[in-house]
């Protein structure tokens, strides 16, 4: 990444801070915004402003990015978030979640019939995960109950995390297939989950307990806990990897073990986790419009748009129309969440990931589908999301008789999800 790209991008980031509260007026989202930005400078095709994709600073921005991601998400979701009546979240989890990546799988495979069962199946892992902040007006829209903005936020809160032991073994099985080695590489990717997961959850609860003793005490101050907490991140995350674990899980079960053990207490302390977490992401879109767009665009072809069709559609709406059965929301509910599963931020990190792979150019048509459907969601999601809050809003409004309905239910009080536009 050259100098004259970060210039741009961080005149960009200046730009949407300081417009923040305008551009939450305005039918394009900040990440079609940074999308455009990214495809300004891949058009322009000056070396002095260029962003090279696979480049150690991509590789970088992405680890750094989805390491953050994961761990912000998974400490900001209270455990009572998943035990709200009804437990919208959990059923979309638990079952909309692994339905929607195995129809995925299935679609991709047939559709593109190329590509082998692996690889099929490793894309459509890395594009199950959902991103809120593509269509924030929904999560932040007075129009629709706090109980299905609530669900919506906690499934793209944690389904990034636990899609990511999946989308390793899948790599493998890619890589395994090249190499003609796939049982031995197999074993370790499973070895790499369970170390993770175990420096991960150790490293979370230890640093809590540590945490509350050393403030209870008086050895520190609460606002010291921020930049202790982006450091006791780093720590777990590197020594999970240097024991030969994952490090994305590592991150993903620290915050997952730093909420159980800490409660509300750590709310205050992920403050600058989570606006590097959004510094990232912003900058991320714009490596995603400056390298990945443009050569999707080029490889595209008619059956890329029926995958992106089907897995925004079908292999979305299906598994969660399935997870809800019987949960007591009504069908135009059903059909607002199933349609309101954005792909974004965590599909295009673990992609920037894969192409710094040692298998990249066997994976560039993979990176070319997967970016095919992140364009799609960003467009198609960030231009419904207000209209289709609005519209939903009225249904419920013109239908008195829901108002005891479960789309009501009243939901435990989480924190906040931050935006790119506005500071919760």
């Amino acid at each position: 990444m050259t100098l004259g790209a970060l210039v741009i991008i961080a005149g960009f980031v200046l730009v949407v801070a300081l417009a923040g509260r305008q551009l939450e007026h305005l039918p394009i989202t900040p990440p079609m915004l940074a999308v455009g930005v990214g495809l300004a400078i891949s058009l322009v095709g000056h070396d002095e402003v260029a962003v090279t994709l696979g480049s150690e600073e991509v590789l970088l921005l992405a680890e750094i990015t989805l390491i953050v991601l994961l761990f912000s998400d998974a400490s900001r979701i209270s455990p009572m978030s998943l035990r709200d009546t009804g437990s919208l979240p959990l059923r979309m989890l638990l079952i909309g979640l692994p339905l929607a990546a195995l129809l995925g799988a299935v679609a991709t495979s047939l559709i593109l019939s190329d590509l082998t069962w692996a690889e099929a199946g490793l894309v459509a892992a890395i594009l199950t995960p959902t991103d809120a902040a593509v269509g924030q007006a929904v999560v932040s829209s007075p129009s629709v109950p706090a109980r299905v903005r609530h669900a919506l936020e906690v499934e793209s809160g944690l389904n990034d995390g636990l899609i990511v032991p999946v989308i390793g073994v899948f790599i493998v099985l890619v890589e395994g297939a090249r190499l003609e080695s796939s049982a031995a590489l197999l074993g370790e990717a499973v070895g790499e989950i369970v170390i993770g997961a175990v420096v991960g959850a150790v490293g979370g609860y230890g640093f809590a307990k540590v945490s509350q003793l050393a403030i209870d005490r008086e050895f520190t101050a609460v606002s010291s806990m921020r930049l202790a907490t982006l450091s006791a991140l780093a720590a777990t995350v590197g020594l999970a990897v240097s024991l030969g674990g994952n490090g994305f899980i590592a991150a993903f079960l620290a915050g997952i073990a730093l909420r159980l053990a800490a409660g509300v207490r750590c709310d205050s302390w992920l403050s600058l986790p989570e606006n590097l977490g959004q510094l990232g992401a912003l900058v991320a879109f714009v490596v995603f419009g400056a390298t990945m767009v443009e050569p999707a665009i080029e490889a595209l072809s008619w059956s890329m748009v029926l995958v992106a069709v089907v897995l925004l559609t079908l292999a979305r709406m299906a598994p969660v129309a399935m997870a809800l059965w019987g949960s007591g929301v009504q069908r135009p509910t059903t059909a607002f969440i199933g349609w309101f599963g954005p792909r974004g931020l965590a599909s295009i990190l673990f992609a920037l990931v894969l192409t710094t792979e040692s298998m990249a150019a066997e994976t560039q048509e993979l990176v070319s589908i997967i970016s095919v459907v992140v364009l799609a969601s960003i467009m198609l999601h960030g231009a419904t999301a207000a209209p289709f809050s609005k519209r939903y809003g009225a249904w419920l409004e013109a239908h008195p008789s829901t108002a005891d309905l479960s789309e009501h239910h009243e939901v435990p009080e989480q924190r906040p999800r931050p935006t790119f536009t506005n500071e919760s």
